[in-house]
């Protein structure tokens, strides 16, 4: 199984069906906020080390799931050692606090332009980077298998 999810209430399930069931699978983490693709590392998720998404990962699989992420959990980690970084302000946003704010066509209870949930952005290349590893780790474990 490849799993390639940014929802990590999807993730954290399929993750643990996946260890339930047994099925080997192999899980991006997170590449928001990155731009060096030579930062990147495969390892069982309880050796990821940097990566804040993958931590998040860890700490929920534990506490909704019961997962000892203290020890190898049979997810292999496609993960970035790379800090990630904070948005900067571009040119053409000269004098706000540093972001323009795209409003949905109506405000809600979760979004308004006064209050709203900084999304880091992901870059082509990087992502690719993960795509590429995660599909190196399947092609490996078929070439095994045989």
């Amino acid at each position: 199984m490849v799993d390639a999810i940014d929802n990590m209430k999807a993730k954290l399930n399929l993750l643990h069906r996946c260890i339930t069931h047994g099925i080997p699978v192999v899980s991006s983490m997170g590449a928001a906020g990155r731009l060096d693709p030579t930062a990147l590392r495969v390892a069982d998720l309880s050796d990821t080390i940097m990566d804040p998404f993958a931590k998040d990962v860890r700490k929920l699989l534990k506490r909704k799931y019961g997962v000892n992420t203290d020890r190898p959990t049979g997810i292999t980690a496609v993960y970035s050692i790379e800090p990630d970084r904070t948005p900067v302000p571009l040119s053409y946003d000269a004098g706000s606090d540093g972001f323009l704010c795209v409003c949905p066509s109506r405000e809600n209870e979760f979004h308004t332009c006064d209050h709203r949930t900084q999304i880091n952005g992901s870059v082509a290349f990087v992502t690719a980077v993960f795509g590429m590893n995660l599909a190196g780790v399947v092609v490996r474990r078929l070439a095994s298998d045989r």
